[in-house]
C-alpha cells in the first residue's frame, strides 16, 4: 500500500516517511488532489480464468465503493491523496462477505494508523 501526502515543506526528502515496518508502505509528496486512487488486481499466476479474476475484481472494487467513504473524507479532511494497490492473494476465490470484511479492516487500519500519526 502506498499512501501519498502533500507535503508540508518543499523538500521531498522531508515529506517522505515510513507508515510502518513494511518497506512496501510509504508516504510521498503529491499534487492538490485530495482523494484516494485504487488499483485492484488478481493475479493470473493464481486464476486462470479470466473470468474468475473479473468477477474477483468486481467484487473487491464493490466492497471498496461501498466502504470507502470514511477514508474519503479522511483524505478531504487532511488534504491528503492516497494511491492504494489491493491484491487479491488467496489461493480460492471468496464469497464477498469474506472481501467485503477484509475491505472494511484494510479501510479501517489506514484511517486509525493515519489519525494515529496525527
Amino acid at each position: 500500500v502506498t499512501c501519498i501526502v502533500k507535503p508540508q515543506s518543499n523538500d521531498p526528502q522531508t515529506a517522505v516517511k515510513q507508515l510502518s515496518n513494511d518497506p512496501q508502505t510509504t508516504v510521498k509528496p503529491l499534487s492538490n488532489d485530495c482523494h484516494p486512487t485504487v488499483l485492484i488486481w488478481a493475479p493470473k499466476s493464481l486464476f486462470r480464468h479470466a473470468v474468475d479474476r473479473n468477477r474477483l475484481r468486481r467484487l473487491m472494487r464493490e466492497a471498496y465503493r461501498l466502504n470507502s467513504l470514511p477514508l474519503k473524507n479522511y483524505c478531504n479532511d487532511k488534504q491528503l491523496a492516497m494511491q492504494l494497490a489491493f491484491n487479491y492473494i488467496a489461493k480460492e476465490p471468496l464469497e464477498y462477505r469474506q472481501i467485503e470484511k477484509a475491505m472494511k479492516k484494510a479501510i479501517q487500519k489506514l484511517t486509525d494508523y493515519e489519525n494515529a500519526d496525527s
